[in-house]
């Protein structure tokens, strides 16, 4: 069953002010949710109510005038001051940098000029807010300079300077692309991207605002990457990761994220003929229960729903490809919210002029069951199930549904029942057992193996009729049975595994 089901599309008109879209915010008023959209060619900033049935309707829109502040908009950022909605667009070729102030019916009240500042306000590429305990702080970029400048947001609406963090050779703030921020065991840390430098950041933020870097990651660490355009954090099983998307590299990067702000790459996924996310820019992430999603574009026009594991690595579930009716073409923001019980995406196109409301049915997720310490034996249900093995030699049994067994430390035995199964193997064997494959439906996932990218690094051999799949330098072995009758050489191609 598909996951994504189109719903409208909202295109440009006289009235809409859509054209070049280059950001957009969902935000939550009294209970209902609206989308804020910025467009950089009408210099504009607008609000729309949306609905579970798809219906957008337009509340109000901030167009471009002199000390707006909205000329050329390339960001949006939403905070609460004071327990007032305030709005603050951010463009590289306005000199100003205004609020709005927003209420409870999407109508949007401005520009009200920022004072108290130190005159780093203006041009600036990108703003970000966060809420750490009873205050706001706001940390900005400017166009041209880089850097990043840190302001206490306060309740009469002015910008206190908290700190001014320059470019140097160590820092790598000469362009930053993005930044988000997580809270990890009382530690509030900010993450900072810096694309053409090719450098991810992470700060711990201090009671005042202020910065104290904690760790960088470049390109030459790891896996590398090139461009990077976005972030995004996640939460799974208490666990904390980062996920960056890389345009140069065309790939996404997964960061186990530590509550003193180390950063330790555990997955690095290309883009493929399967996949859209090809020069990555855009990523949004979202929970549903306690699985954690991202959603992934490029200019490939389309997007591809990921699962973050729980030990970090990427799976791929389902790619949603652009058509007539949709904005997927060089996709520029992607936001999801939740209304009615229904999971939304808002997927918005700098060339198509508009946004696209998407459904994602999510209904046959089912929980992920983690094994201990101990030898477990670990059973699904009739749901799409997870089930994680962790340490000591596991018994996985996924039951019904389509499910994910991923092996963890041990010699595991990996039975996947019916329906469409993955078996997910990490770099840690030395001898995994599969009992029941099926040729028609289930996949076994090698990505997490350094040494193994393509079918042709695998080799196959018969052992008293079972087959054996020989990963790497042969030291890894997957002794995979069949449902019904017995494999054979030459029965497992590259259509049966995720490299």
């Amino acid at each position: 069953m598909p996951i994504f089901t189109i719903g409208s599309s909202v295109f440009d008109t006289d009235d809409t002010y859509l054209t070049g879209i280059s950001d957009t915010e969902i935000i939550t008023l009294n209970g209902s949710t609206y989308l804020l959209v910025a467009s950089r060619a009408e210099s504009a900033v607008s609000s729309y109510l949306l609905s579970a049935d798809g219906v957008a309707v337009l509340q109000d829109t901030i167009r471009y005038a002199y000390l707006s502040g909205t000329y050329g908009v390339s960001d949006l950022t939403y905070t609460v001051v004071g327990g007032v909605g305030m709005i603050l667009p951010a463009s590289g070729y306005d000199t100003e940098f205004n609020s709005f102030e927003i209420d409870d019916f999407g109508q949007i009240a401005g520009p009200n000029p920022l004072s108290g500042s130190s005159g780093l306000l203006g041009n600036l590429s990108m703003s970000y807010a966060l809420t750490y305990g009873d205050y706001t702080f706001t940390y900005t970029s400017a166009q041209g300079t880089g850097g990043i400048q840190a302001y206490l947001f306060n309740r009469n609406y002015d910008f206190v300077e908290r700190g001014n963090y320059v470019d140097t050779e160590d820092t790598y703030l000469g362009d930053v692309a993005d930044m988000t921020s997580v809270y990890v065991k009382n530690n509030m840390l900010l993450l900072s991207i810096s694309a053409h430098e090719g450098a991810l950041s992470c700060y711990r933020v201090n009671y005042g605002g202020q910065l104290v870097l904690r760790d960088t990651v470049l390109p030459g660490d790891a896996s590398g990457f090139s461009l990077p355009q976005a972030l995004e954090t996640v939460s799974v099983n208490g666990k904390t990761f980062v996920i960056m998307a890389s345009a140069g590299s065309n790939s996404l990067t997964v960061y186990r994220l530590w509550h003193h702000g180390g950063l330790d790459e555990v997955d690095h996924l290309l883009d493929t003929t399967a996949t859209r996310f090809q020069d990555a820019s855009v990523l949004e992430s979202f929970t549903v229960g306690e699985r954690s999603f991202i959603l992934a574009a490029g200019s490939d026009d389309g997007m591809t729903l990921l699962e973050i594991l729980p030990g970090g690595h990427l799976f791929v579930h389902e790619t949603l490809v652009d058509d007539f009716n949709t904005t997927l073409n060089n996709i520029s923001s992607i936001e999801v919210t939740v209304i009615d019980g229904e999971i939304i995406a808002i997927v918005s196109s700098e060339t198509e002029h508009g946004f696209t409301q998407i459904t994602l049915d999510m209904s046959g997720f089912g929980v992920v069951i983690y094994g201990t310490s101990a030898a477990d034996t670990l059973t699904g249900d009739a749901d799409n199930n997870i089930l994680y093995g962790r340490l000591n030699d596991d018994t996985l049994n996924g039951g019904a549904g389509d499910d994910i067994l991923v092996d963890g430390f041990g010699s595991d035995v990996l039975t996947g029942g019916t329906g469409a199964d993955v078996f997910v193997f990490v770099n840690d064997i030395p001898s995994e057992t599969i009992t029941d494959f099926e040729l028609d439906y289930d996949r076994i996932d090698l990505s997490g193996f350094s040494t193994v990218s393509h079918f042709s690094d695998l080799y196959f051999t018969l052992e008293s009729g079972t087959l054996v799949v020989h990963v790497g330098n042969d030291q890894d072995i997957i002794y995979v049975h069949a449902m019904t009758g017995e494999l054979s050489l030459g029965d497992l191609t590259a259509d049966h595994f995720i490299f």
